[in-house]
């Protein structure tokens, strides 16, 4: 075998890992109900910011607060 086959086969061989690594670790969408019976595992959950919830910033714990709405309406505070 040429040095440039053997090139070829290693970079097809990495990219082939490199996609099955990302597929891996691809998060599932779900809602608040759904994440909250996860047990730790990490989900991410589709939702609008509710305008009519208080938003709160602590400026000493830098923590910001808000409400969200997800795709089945049901209302969740957010704690980031």
């Amino acid at each position: 075998m040429k040095n440039s086959q053997v090139a070829i086969i290693i970079a097809i061989a990495v990219l082939i890992g490199y996609t099955l690594v990302k597929l891996g670790n691809s998060a599932t969408y779900s809602d608040f109900t759904t994440a909250a019976s996860a047990g730790g595992d990490a989900t991410t959950v589709i939702a609008f910011l509710d305008l009519d919830a208080e938003m709160t910033f602590e400026s000493k714990s830098v923590q910001f607060s808000f409400g969200a709405v997800d795709k089945q309406g049901k209302k969740q505070r957010i704690v980031y």
